[in-house]
């Protein structure tokens, strides 16, 4: 489901009924097809199942596959114009026959408008999902063999550098900072490197929590971790081929408090080739670490929630940049801010609290993600109820929002299993997120019902009264034309 329609040439033929029910109902003047048989039809093929099945597209209603089947699997749910569901979920992990993934996955775009998708499997590997421009098709592959990678423990970072060349950094079971990457040589293109250990002269640092990259034009290839003391720790690769990457114990230079969480790293919105970082405290304070030698430090720390008066957070924080840079949280209350950050030295910045004006709140210490948009930006969340939220705001300067429950509609029905990750492709939302199983059974049939109403699949009679239209027609009943 949903199901072809059969098209009929025969000669009109009045529908008293519909599949022996009463006329439908009017809506606005107009014929609409009552869908009580369809509700019907799909209850007793259903209801003969168990109550946590759930039928995967193209599967056979009497076959319904249960939740485990999907559990861990790395969905795709991109934006649609499809009239019956805004957004359409795509199963990478079926469509491939590739592992079940766990935990979020790094995700970044190349220069050819393809997708590349990186998470880690319960084993320890690393798949990789690259698709075509426009993420129109999908191929994977497993970088911990073609690598020759350690294990991996949390979530991979993906960037796509300035050259094309495609870094995957991760968190090693030892606790070392680990890369593999493609140098598009044609016969051993992937190689994976230690840069804990190749940064031992400069005391590179083991690490605790999950890596974040910044690889853009005018920046070197820079990543950051929280360390095993709670330190945020940048590694940077240089252009030395002695000593490729050099170690720096950023909250020492800046004599900053200790982390918890993920860092996030965007260039300042200042616009001098400067770095932002962003990171939470134990103590559910919001800090933004900078390159800019304030003070005779090479790196200075401020406190944003200080300055703002915030709520305590305890979501590691996402980020876009821009004039100004949004940063993203959510408070340990579940209300999701956005804060508005123009300048380093947080001078006229403000914050949103886009659950108060969507009445939406969404898991605590849970870390959400961010991406702009042609208008705007959107924030993709999951909820305490494992739903997918995503916030449509349409400038960073609005004071109003929406919110759309992604998860509750005809073409995804699956709950979120990890924090997703957005991105925006040629102007399309893709936020990928890795499976908790299907919807209830209810709930499923409610969606389809709803999804061919004539707001989404324009079903209606036609002529208007006459009781006939594609399901009538299908059974035989009548004509469509």
């Amino acid at each position: 489901m949903p199901r072809t329609f059969r098209s009929f040439r025969e000669a009109p033929a009045p529908c008293v009924t519909t599949l022996g029910r009463t006329a439908p109902a009017r809506v606005a003047g107009r014929g609409v097809a009552t869908l009580s048989a369809l509700v019907l039809a799909l209850g007793a093929v259903l209801w003969s199942a168990p109550a946590q099945a759930a039928d995967p597209v193209g599967s056979t209603l009497g076959l319904p596959a249960t939740t485990a089947a999907v559990n861990g699997h790395l969905l795709d749910v991109a934006s649609s114009t499809r009239p019956i569901s805004p957004w359409v979920s795509t199963d990478l992990t079926a469509l491939e026959s590739a592992a079940a993934v766990v935990g979020s996955v790094g995700v970044a775009q190349t220069a050819g408008n393809a997708l590349v998708v990186v998470g880690r499997t319960a084993v320890g590997h690393l798949a990789v999902f690259i698709s075509s421009g426009g993420a129109k098709s999908w191929t994977t592959g497993d970088l911990t063999v073609m690598g020759a990678a350690p294990l991996a423990t949390g979530s991979p970072s993906v960037v796509v550098d300035p050259t094309g060349v495609i870094r995957v950094f991760f968190r090693s079971t030892t606790g070392h900072l680990n890369e593999i990457e493609n140098d598009r040589d044609t016969t051993d293109p992937w190689f994976s490197s230690d840069l804990t250990a190749l940064t031992a002269a400069t005391h590179g640092a083991s690490i605790a929590g999950d890596p974040t990259a910044l690889s853009l034009p005018g920046y070197p290839t820079t990543v950051f971790a929280r360390a095993t003391g709670g330190a945020l720790a940048s590694f940077t690769l240089t252009d030395d081929p002695q000593h490729p990457w050099y170690f720096v114990d950023v909250s020492a230079l800046a004599n900053a408090p200790a982390i918890v969480g993920v860092p996030v790293a965007v260039p300042a919105p200042d616009g001098f080739g400067l770095i932002a970082v962003y990171a939470v405290t134990a103590a559910g304070v919001l800090v933004e670490f900078t390159d800019d030698d304030f003070g005779w430090h090479l790196w200075s720390a401020r406190n944003v929630s200080s300055a703002l008066s915030l709520p305590p957070v305890n979501s590691s924080p996402t980020a876009i940049s821009g004039l100004p840079t949004v940063v993203t949280t959510v408070t340990t209350t579940g209300h999701l801010l956005a804060i508005s950050i123009p300048t380093v030295s947080l001078v006229g910045a403000g914050v949103k609290d886009l659950s108060a004006l969507v009445r939406q709140k969404v898991a605590p210490a849970h870390p959400v993600s961010i991406v702009a948009t042609k208008v705007g930006y959107v924030v993709a969340a999951d909820t305490s109820a494992s739903h997918l939220a995503v916030f449509h705001v349409t400038t960073t300067t609005a004071a109003t929002a929406t919110v759309e429950d992604a998860t509750m509609q005809p073409l995804t029905e699956q709950f979120v299993g990890s924090n997703p990750v957005a991105i925006n492709l040629g102007g399309v939302t893709h936020v990928l997120l890795d499976s908790a199983g299907y919807l209830g059974m209810i709930p499923r049939i409610l969606l389809t019902a709803e999804s061919q109403d004539q707001f989404h699949a324009k079903i209606q009679d036609t002529p208007a009264g006459s009781n006939c239209n594609p399901y009538t027609a299908s059974f035989g009943r009548g004509t469509t034309s």
